[in-house]
């Protein structure tokens, strides 16, 4: 199990870099997958990312008001054409994610 230091460490790696870390070994239904690390004043008080966009309003603010300054992102990009998938349910997906 991970503790403070080793993600406190890992976070200062890459945000001291300013950009994204490159997953490997994605499932067969993820193109890409990256690590990035903002704290909350790269998030409010600047231009989010754009990915941010995406989601609603209730979560950024959930991020806004929590404790914790240091923030690891994993974003996937899941592959454009998946009609080669089956689509399985939502369990699978994450057990497949966590074991990669």
């Amino acid at each position: 199990m991970y503790n403070d230091a080793q993600y406190d460490k890992v976070w200062a790696y890459y945000n001291r870099k300013s950009k994204y870390g490159v997953l490997g070994m994605n499932p067969s239904f993820i193109k890409d997958g990256y690590i990035a690390a903002f704290s909350n004043s790269q998030l409010f008080d600047g231009a989010l990312p754009d990915f941010f966009q995406i989601y609603d309003s209730s979560l950024l603010n959930k991020l806004k008001n929590s404790k914790r300054d240091q923030r690891l992102f994993m974003v996937l990009i899941a592959r454009q054409d998946l009609s080669f998938f089956d689509a399985p349910n939502l369990s699978s997906v994450l057990d497949s994610l966590s074991s990669t």
